[in-house]
């Protein structure tokens, strides 16, 4: 009985399939196109909404000048970093007086750092004060707000007490920045 009903489904094909069966087919068939497409819309939006936004694109209001006398002892000027990215410590100079600030925005290029420009004891974060008249800039800027700063976790070996005294956790976004 068996080898006759082989034989008749190799003859004539498999049995039709029942009403219900093609319904489900097709309700899988049409739930799994709607699927790809949420999918793809999803991940359109995600990928054009998600992008970083480039702070340095524009150029701030406040307007400045000053030069760039040191740098964030624990993130320094390596070639890793290559430059932009490092912390500098950037002396504003304001007509009757001066502040001091970091910035973690100064484009790689714009002067050419070298390792024995840093003063070399474990507690400084300045640049020897021969040099620190090279690094005269004119730029933009924006202060930054509380959940716009940079944190920089540092190594417990370094000393930053001087860093952050002359800091106070002040750090502005530069743009639009030239030599002076």
């Amino acid at each position: 009985m068996k080898l006759l009903l082989a034989h008749l489904i190799r003859l004539h094909g498999p049995p039709l399939r029942t009403m219900q069966q093609n319904t489900d087919i097709n309700c899988h068939i049409l739930n799994t196109i709607i699927m790809k497409q949420i999918f793809l819309f999803l991940f359109a939006v995600t990928s054009i909404f998600s992008c970083k936004k480039d702070k340095s694109s524009k150029c701030y209001s406040e307007t400045g000048k000053g030069r760039i006398i040191g740098y964030h002892p624990c993130a320094d000027f390596v070639q890793a970093n290559k430059i932009y990215g490092a912390g500098f410590v950037i002396e504003l100079d304001k007509a009757t007086s001066k502040d001091t600030l970091v910035s973690f925005q100064i484009p790689e290029g714009l002067f050419s750092f070298k390792p024995e420009y840093i003063d070399g004891s474990y507690s400084s974060y300045l640049f020897k004060p021969e040099i620190q008249n090279l690094f005269k800039i004119n730029f933009k800027y924006k202060i930054a707000g509380d959940n716009e700063k940079t944190n920089i976790i540092c190594n417990g070996m370094v000393n930053t007490a001087w860093y952050d005294a002359a800091i106070r956790n002040r750090e502005i976004f530069v743009s639009c920045i030239s030599k002076q």
